[in-house]
């Protein structure tokens, strides 16, 4: 089966084989009268994702087999029913949530780096991740850092929590966002998120709409406009590419966005981060607009902040660390951002006062 490690999530869910509809039918399932498999409550029970649609699941318990010595035997979400065309088009099977905190867990739910914790399995109260989107691969640690290889330690750029009103999520404060040279206001001193379980930038329309406004107004070389809205329903909620791609128009702008509170380990500067046009749009693989180059900012309500997943993440190495308390409770720490040594890269990475 295939998993999302999600850090905007905090509960785990699968599939399960009591699912019969066309969405779960694209999608490998979990053999509830397998040995080891437990039904705790089988109440049904609403999910939503959101545009996605909704899931209802009843509750089961499993072994998680982390590797061949360790193993975290925890409850889950087994999906019975979605409603919603555009799950089967979700990428994976199920989610292991890593929220940042422990307290904020979905009761019914279990937390599996926290089980792995307190069983002492783990070495540090850490994961770390890096991803290749072009080649398709990556490495999700849990307890220790990424093989130094992979990414280069000197560039570290250290991240303090920011809580937000949705308290499992990893956040951040984004001191700033430009578009070029227009200034953001509505993102000054924001939160930023990073969600593993993403793609695109997403977030309330305060913080979505002004950069898609932006792009809307840009023309190519004979005047005509490059974006066209995507509504759903009466609701712009993003923008699509005309005609071809971002290589087609060389004039589109950097997103740029300044993080942190050191950079490359000196402490009171800020990290630059910059997105080319390439890097903030991407090709649709599935779904209605199939083969559609779109930009990868979309609205979405109630997020309190800008929420990112591979858009950004593909280009650097990350780290999420938790704070420890009283019976291994956990809470979020710092994150840290590297530069990667293999892979693409931010088109603009350095530091500034």
């Amino acid at each position: 089966m295939k998993f999302a490690l999600d850090t905007g999530s905090n509960f785990i869910w699968a599939t399960s084989d009591l699912c019969t509809t066309s969405a779960c039918n694209v999608h490998e399932k979990v053999n509830t009268s397998q040995p080891g498999f437990i039904w705790i409550d089988r109440t049904n029970t609403k999910r939503s994702f959101g545009p996605w649609g909704d899931m209802y699941t009843n509750t089961g318990k499993i072994p998680f087999n982390i590797s061949e010595s360790i193993a975290a035997t925890t409850q889950f979400f087994a999906s019975v029913d979605y409603e919603g065309a555009k799950f089967q088009y979700l990428a994976w099977d199920g989610g292991i949530g890593f929220p940042s905190r422990s307290d904020q867990v979905v009761s019914g739910s279990g937390f599996i780096f926290q089980e792995l914790w307190q069983q002492q399995s783990l070495t540090n109260p850490m994961f770390a991740v890096y991803t290749d989107g072009g080649l398709a691969r990556g490495f999700f640690n849990l307890g220790s850092p990424l093989p130094e290889l992979f990414y280069d330690k000197k560039t570290q750029i250290r991240l303090e929590p920011k809580p937000s009103a949705i308290q499992y999520l990893w956040g951040t404060e984004l001191h700033s966002a430009k578009l070029g040279s227009v200034v953001l206001p509505s993102l000054t001193n924001a939160t930023f998120f990073l969600d593993t379980g993403s793609s695109r930038f997403k977030g309330d329309a305060e913080y979505i709409i002004p950069i898609l406004q932006i792009l809307l107004n840009f023309q190519d070389s004979s005047g005509n406009p490059v974006f066209q809205k995507i509504m759903e329903g009466s609701q712009w909620v993003g923008l699509s590419y005309i005609k071809g791609g971002p290589s087609d128009y060389p004039l589109l702008p950097n997103l740029l966005l300044t993080i942190g509170q050191s950079c490359y380990g000196q402490d009171g500067q800020v990290a630059l981060v910059g997105l080319g046009p390439d890097q903030y749009s991407y090709q649709v693989d599935e779904g209605d607009r199939s083969g559609q180059w779109v930009i990868a900012a979309h609205v979405l309500s109630g997020v309190g902040g800008l929420l990112v997943g591979s858009t950004f993440m593909d280009l650097l190495a990350t780290e999420f660390t938790y704070q420890v308390g009283d019976a291994s409770t956990l809470e979020q720490g710092n994150m840290y951002l590297y530069q990667k040594v293999l892979g693409e890269t931010p088109r603009v990475l350095g530091c500034i006062p």
